[in-house]
């Protein structure tokens, strides 16, 4: 019996972990609606630049790299491209812009 309440209460303790791990990781994300490379400075431009670690693209992400708004999305947009093999879909994604569908951003430091 000891091990029984043993083993559900280590059960209940890793969950615990596990949800406070998750929750964590959500709090350093943001999820996007209608941006892409095309208008993310025009509707995102109110957050700094330093504090966003990757921007994504569905399963693709990359570290934002540039000085500026504009020189990261032509990295972000340079990078994703070079991805595709499909040249129609390169050119079509050059015209229309690339979703972001992400932004993942830096952990915040705690100061002691």
């Amino acid at each position: 019996m000891k091990k029984v309440v043993a083993s559900f209460i280590i059960f209940v303790f890793l969950g615990f972990v596990i949800l406070n791990v998750n929750v964590k990781a959500q709090e350093n994300e943001m999820n996007l609606e209608n941006i892409n490379t095309r208008n993310f400075r025009a509707k995102m431009g109110y957050l700094k630049l330093t504090s966003i670690k990757k921007i994504c693209s569905y399963d693709y992400c990359d570290y934002v790299r540039g000085e500026t708004f504009s020189e990261t999305v032509e990295i972000f947009t340079r990078n994703y491209l070079s991805s595709i093999q499909d040249e129609e879909l390169k050119a079509n994604l050059r015209i229309k812009g690339i979703r972001i569908t992400k932004l993942i951003f830096e952990e915040e430091k705690n100061s002691p």
